[in-house]
C-alpha cells in the first residue's frame, strides 16, 4: 500500500473546525448567562 499522508491543509481545516465550534460553545454560554441582564437593564 501506498504512504498516505493527510494534507496539511485538511488538518488546518480540522483544527479551525474545532477551534470555532468551541468558541461558539462559550459564546453561545456567555450569552446564556448575560442575556437576562441585558433584557433588564433600563
Amino acid at each position: 500500500m501506498e504512504d498516505e499522508r493527510i494534507s496539511p491543509k485538511v488538518v488546518g481545516a480540522i483544527v479551525a473546525t474545532g477551534l470555532l465550534s468551541f468558541a461558539g460553545v462559550i459564546v453561545e454560554t456567555a450569552m446564556n448567562i448575560t442575556f437576562p441582564t441585558l433584557v433588564n437593564h433600563p
